[in-house]
């Protein structure tokens, strides 16, 4: 074949996976604004309403409440950095068709976001409009504020709107989850019953297993896990008087309120409030700066200061750094995830909860001398 051969086969080959990658979430008459413009209509004529998402976490929560009622995507791998995204002609395709655009916000979609709305020819999603919806608004929200460690920590006002990450928080995203469900029943007002026996069937597991079966058939989660925080909670369960004890995963983690760990990125002040740990550093100097010798070799004489034995890594994050920093320290790497699929056997958002909970209790156990703290 000689070379005008091939170059006609390669550009018929990139125009079919051009066409491939438009195909998002189906025709619905949306582009040109001649069909219906309501996904309540279009589901009462057999076509899904379709919903995008920003992350996978998210779509984790979407999909755990809506079932099999809407076609759902989402954008990027959960494997991969949510700040960091490459927009793909199939996504703009799906931005496009969709009925409903759904956010983490605190700007975690800002370096991309952007890009796509612009390339995007759909009014009825933009921030303002019925069909865009930023789940952020239900979040109190933290800045990633770690202590001044001869400039490892970060300063404050990092993240403008305040850090993204609530979803590690499994309470944030029962909050979450919550907000959801008012929305999808909004847009398909005859599905609203499914879709709060559904909210149920999201946040009871999520209750028994962070306090324990018995608690969580007496207590509201969101209640007792803000207790447990505010610790408040042991002085509660016993005016209640029916000797109840916590259990589950905050059970567990209760004698260790109070531990020191480090992270490679902003991802846990959250995750790491809701629990009763304290975030010494991270391993980059500012969210999204990489990491510098100087940074480290200071966070590790803290590390070495205050007897930190535990380092939470994200597996997008080049595991260098972390390996540096426990060889030099003899500090454990826990391999968490900062999103649903972020690692295997993460597919669902309770798993995600779950791994994350379980390895730092594990890791916990494993270089620490528990110490009953005060509630």
């Amino acid at each position: 074949m000689n070379k005008s051969s091939y170059m006609l086969a390669f550009h018929t080959l990139c125009i079919c996976v051009f066409g491939w990658a438009l195909c998002g979430c189906g025709p619905k008459g949306h582009n040109d604004k001649t069909g219906s413009g309501h996904a309540a209509d279009r589901h009462a004529d057999s076509e899904l309403p379709c919903v995008i998402v920003s992350t996978t976490d998210l779509k984790g929560i979407v999909e755990a409440i809506s079932g099999d009622k809407i076609e759902l995507h989402s954008f990027g791998k959960g494997n991969q950095d949510p700040h960091d995204l490459d927009i793909l002609p199939s996504y703009v395709r799906e931005m496009n068709d969709a009925d409903l655009w759904v956010q983490v916000g605190n700007g975690i979609e800002a370096a991309w976001y952007p890009n796509l709305i612009r390339n995007a020819n759909n009014p009825d999603i933009i921030d303002g409009a019925e069909g865009f919806m930023d789940v952020s608004q239900g979040v109190t929200p933290l800045e990633g504020i770690v202590g001044d460690i001869l400039g490892a920590g970060h300063n404050s006002g990092v993240h403008e709107a305040g850090n993204p990450h609530y979803l590690l928080d499994p309470i944030e995203g029962i909050r979450v989850a919550e907000l959801v469900t008012r929305r999808l029943s909004k847009m398909l007002p005859d599905l609203a019953v499914e879709f709060a026996e559904n909210l149920d069937k999201f946040r009871d597991p999520l209750a028994k297993a962070l306090m324990g079966e018995a608690l969580a058939e007496r207590h509201d989660v969101v209640q007792i896990a803000d207790m447990y925080m505010a610790g408040t909670l042991d002085s509660f369960l016993e005016q209640q008087g029916h000797g109840l004890a916590l259990q589950g995963w905050l059970g567990e983690l209760k004698e260790y309120r109070g531990t020191v760990i480090v992270g490679d990125h902003d991802l846990w002040p959250y995750f790491s409030r809701r629990i009763g740990l304290s975030v010494l550093g991270y391993f980059e100097p500012e969210p999204g700066i990489p990491p510098t010798t100087k940074h480290l070799q200071a966070l590790i004489a803290q590390m070495k200061a205050q007897s930190v034995q535990i380092i939470l890594s994200a597996p997008y994050f080049d595991k260098r750094h972390a390996t540096f920093v426990s060889e030099n320290t003899g500090a454990v790497v826990l391999p968490m995830c900062h999103q649903t699929q972020a690692r295997p056997a993460t597919e669902t958002y309770f798993d995600m909860v779950r791994h994350n909970m379980e390895t730092i209790i594990q890791g916990l156990k494993q270089t620490q001398s528990p110490a009953p703290a005060a509630q």
